[in-house]
């Protein structure tokens, strides 16, 4: 903010200085050079003032300076020349800027005229090139026309066949329906066990009956499954996030002796008097065939596919889908364990194998393990269990009579135990 006063001065001083100011009646004031002009100005605007042609001729003087002192202002402000050479200025201006004009007219008709030249020859050249070339398409396009008359008859030749044929085929059908479904009911009857329900209302409680008098007591059965436990714990399967999966469950002796132990485990059976059974016991089962059990799994969510004595009622294209649906649904480290009866026993072989009529044939131990190395499991094993009774034994002591104890008296059942590679 300006200050209008100062404050290192005394009041008592200034008050006294404007007292003496005042005594002396202002002889010291200073001068202001504004407030008069000097006295040969004054006099010079009197002149003016007084003599108007004077004031005139001044005011010419100054406006002559302001041009720059020109000559062509001079000469247009004399009394009697300034207006003659003014109308001699005009002509001459306006005859230069017709000659202009005329010039820029002359230039723009000779490019006007290239122009036109440049466009002649331009339709010139487009004519010639273009001309062939609409002749050639028109060509075509008639050939093109000609094509798609032709490609219609064709059309129309091939929607009447394909209408015939309709015909043809629906009647064919009629005649052979009667035919086809005769010939169903054959394939039906003679297609190999793939543990689909059969048809007839008798076989679940009948084969039950028999799984009961053959199999053996489930205290019994559970015993000899209790030495493959330790396959499931070095795979850690039935742990949460890799769960076993049993095919053919039937009466559920497996799913209960894991259930015993805490392992998370499901089954699934195409019998229904077995899943009855099971379900009696509270087990997870389920009514599926096993193949469409397998698909309807994620990958890589299984601990452990189970099946006991199941394979050897699979046709040859229905095995090799479970060993190839195991490898998918298998966790990395998983174990395929498939038992079955064992044909290196020539009793088992010969005549305790075919007491079950559903069973489609034996499986050597040599076609399972190159069978899981084919779709890629490793770790492949041979685990043989089930021995006979050793009263049955031969006592002498030469080969013959091992090898012959050996074809009789080994192993009546084995599994075939695989795992799928981490990596």
């Amino acid at each position: 903010m300006l200050k209008v006063y100062i404050e290192n001065v005394d009041p008592v001083q200034l008050q006294s200085r404007l007292e003496s100011l005042l005594d002396e009646g202002g002889a010291h004031a200073p001068h202001n050079r504004y407030a008069a002009p000097p006295q040969g100005r004054a006099g010079l605007r009197q002149q003016l003032r007084r003599w108007p042609w004077l004031r005139r001729l001044v005011d010419a003087c100054v406006a002559w300076k302001l041009s720059g002192w020109s000559l062509r202002w001079f000469v247009r402000h004399l009394p009697v020349l300034g207006p003659i050479a003014t109308r001699i200025y005009s002509e001459v201006t306006q005859l230069e800027f017709r000659i202009h004009v005329l010039r820029e007219l002359g230039q723009l008709s000779a490019r006007v005229e290239t122009l036109q030249n440049g466009l002649a020859r331009l339709d010139a050249t487009v004519n010639g090139a273009v001309a062939p070339a609409m002749a050639s398409l028109q060509a075509s396009a008639a050939g093109l026309q000609a094509d798609t008359a032709s490609l219609q008859a064709s059309a129309a030749g091939l929607q009447a066949d394909t209408a015939s044929l309709q015909a043809e085929y629906r009647a064919l059908r009629e005649r052979l329906g009667d035919t086809v479904s005769r010939l169903r009911d054959f394939e039906c009857a003679f297609k190999p066990h793939t543990g689909a329900v059969p048809d007839s209302k008798l076989f679940p409680a009948w084969y039950l009956a028999l799984e009961n008098s053959l199999r053996g007591d489930t205290a019994d059965i559970e015993a000899r499954l209790a030495a493959y436990l330790p396959c499931l714990d070095a795979a850690q399967a039935g742990q949460p996030g890799r769960p076993v999966l049993d095919l053919g469950c039937g009466r559920g002796e497996w799913l209960q002796l894991l259930g015993k132990r805490g392992l998370l485990a499901r089954g699934v059976d195409t019998n229904p008097a077995m899943l009855e059974q099971a379900h009696r016991q509270g087990l997870d089962v389920a009514a599926t065939d096993l193949v469409a059990a397998l698909r309807d799994t994620d990958p890589s969510s299984i601990g452990a596919v189970t099946a006991f004595q199941v394979v050897e009622h699979l046709d040859r294209d229905t095995m090799l889908e479970l060993f190839q649906q195991a490898w998918r649904v298998l966790c990395p480290g998983g174990v395929l364990l498939l038992e079955t009866p064992n044909p290196e026993n020539l009793q088992v072989g010969a005549y305790s194998f075919w007491l079950d009529p559903t069973h489609v044939r034996p499986l050597p131990p040599p076609l399972l393990a190159h069978t899981a190395a084919h779709f890629g499991f490793v770790d492949i094993a041979i685990m043989r269990s089930n021995p006979w009774d050793e009263a049955l034994r031969l006592d002498t002591g030469g080969a013959g009579a091992r090898h012959l104890e050996k074809l009789l008296f080994s192993a009546q059942d084995y599994a075939l135990i695989a795992r799928k590679p981490y990596a």
